[in-house]
């Protein structure tokens, strides 16, 4: 919810992506705080899918105008709506994601990765492949303890 609210406050308007959503997470908590953007939940397992789409239907914290969400595995070939944000936690590497969707994502996109311990050492593996890149770590608040959201911008070009 925290990253969706700094969004709203930013951005109106965009199309935001949360690939590997799980059972709705970030982009459940991300929709509830911002109204002023779209967000279109993937993920491949369909029994997570029709979890999150159960609360859609069913949350009054949100509109259903502004989230969906898709059984989707996604792969060179898939063809997505082009969007303006990817958000991904817990789905893999960064590189292997951000590879994933060179292509998919409209020109000057930029990604926010939830990451652990290890965020460093894939930002390095990250810019040797996409060099023109630009990563920022987020200050975030205490409470998400060692928790990371990794923002890369000017990649997606």
């Amino acid at each position: 919810a925290w990253l969706g609210m700094e969004l709203s406050a930013k951005e109106n308007g965009q199309l935001i992506l949360d690939f590997g959503c799980g059972p709705g997470i970030p982009g459940v908590p991300m929709a509830m705080a911002d109204s002023a953007n779209q967000y279109l939940l993937i993920d491949s397992h369909g029994k997570k899918i029709a979890f999150v789409k159960q609360a859609i239907a069913k949350d009054a914290f949100f509109t259903q105008e502004n989230v969906k969400a898709a059984v989707l595995r996604v792969n060179p070939d898939t063809e997505l709506p082009s969007a303006d944000i990817l958000v991904s936690r817990a789905t893999g590497d960064m590189l292997e994601i951000m590879s994933l969707f060179r292509g998919k994502m409209k020109s000057g996109a930029s990604a926010y990765f939830f990451k652990g311990g290890d965020a460093e050492e894939e930002i390095v593996a990250l810019l040797k492949s996409f060099p023109s890149a630009k990563t920022a770590i987020l200050p975030t608040p205490a409470w998400f303890g060692d928790l990371k959201i990794v923002h890369i911008f000017e990649c997606f070009t």
